[in-house]
């Protein structure tokens, strides 16, 4: 079965590290990035209040239910604004954020607490970009089994089921890349047991088919499980090795991470794990 090849991932890793003290600085320290994405609310707005616009047919996806509606849009309004509004980006979500509504979640386990992390988790997950995170949070808001699945698939996390966790979340629009991205913001706030859920998207998959010379990673929960197994078991080993402060979120991080196309200066790209690979035809 295929899988990722550990030792070849955690040398290749020291070695990228030891070209790049941008990302050096990821491990030095023992605190979490916080992985801030910025967002344009205006975009955001007439998806979670009504499912989109209702003249496009073949992608409205409203009207919503009232309650995960509402609990959507206060969450967008609860944001923290930009202090300098860029393109229309002008709110802020940062994984300590997505970390308070976690907290906040599992302190009460209300509906709508659920609702706004998952909201926040999707609208983090889509990036400043947005794509298609606004149509897809949509369809996952539209979903009559959206609450109970947020429920089912939080508890499970909770309790350290990450493999039923995974196989339980079922919600329209909100695939392997979003879902996995909603275990690991739950887990935030769950106190769970290791190993801690991991974000598992095409742009973590890309970095395993190089590692595991583009063999696929397994799908489904077993292939998921063995994913989150192996990054910890790469943390360990790097730590062990050179006394880093690698967790196995900063490794799926650093594997997930594209630097801009060019910086507003015109400036060299700083490197990533992604593109150093390639170009060594690892």
């Amino acid at each position: 079965m295929s899988e990722v090849n550990e030792v070849t991932l955690s040398e290749l890793v020291l070695s990228y590290l030891g070209g790049c003290p941008q990302h050096q600085a990821w491990i030095r320290v023992p605190e979490p990035l916080q992985r801030s994405v910025h967002i344009r609310s205006s975009v955001w707005e007439p998806w979670l209040a009504q499912g989109g616009y209702p003249l496009r047919s073949k992608s409205f996806c409203g009207p919503l239910p009232t309650e995960t509606s509402a609990a959507a849009i206060g969450l967008l309004a609860d944001l923290p604004m930009i202090g300098q509004p860029r393109r229309g980006r002008d709110r802020c979500i940062s994984r300590k954020l997505l970390s308070d509504l976690a907290h906040k979640a599992n302190s009460t386990s209300a509906a709508t607490d659920l609702v706004r992390l998952w909201v926040a988790t999707m609208m983090w997950g889509s990036g400043t970009s947005n794509g298609r995170g606004p149509w897809r949070t949509a369809q996952g808001l539209a979903d009559p089994d959206l609450l109970a699945v947020l429920d089912r698939t939080f508890g499970l996390v909770a309790n350290g089921k990450l493999r039923d966790a995974y196989s339980a979340f079922k919600v329209d629009g909100c695939g392997e890349s979003y879902f996995t991205k909603w275990l690991w913001s739950a887990s935030l706030g769950a106190g769970t047991a290791t190993p801690t859920p991991l974000i598992l998207d095409l742009r973590v998959r890309a970095v395993l088919g190089i590692v595991n010379r583009d063999s696929l990673q397994p799908r489904g929960a077993s292939g998921y499980i063995k994913y989150v197994d192996q990054m910890s078991s790469v943390a360990s080993t790097l730590n062990a090795k050179k006394g880093l402060h690698m967790t196995a979120e900063k490794l799926e991080w650093l594997m997930f991470e594209r630097p801009a196309r060019r910086s507003s200066g015109g400036l060299d790209r700083e490197p990533c794990l992604f593109e150093w690979l390639r170009s060594r035809g690892a």
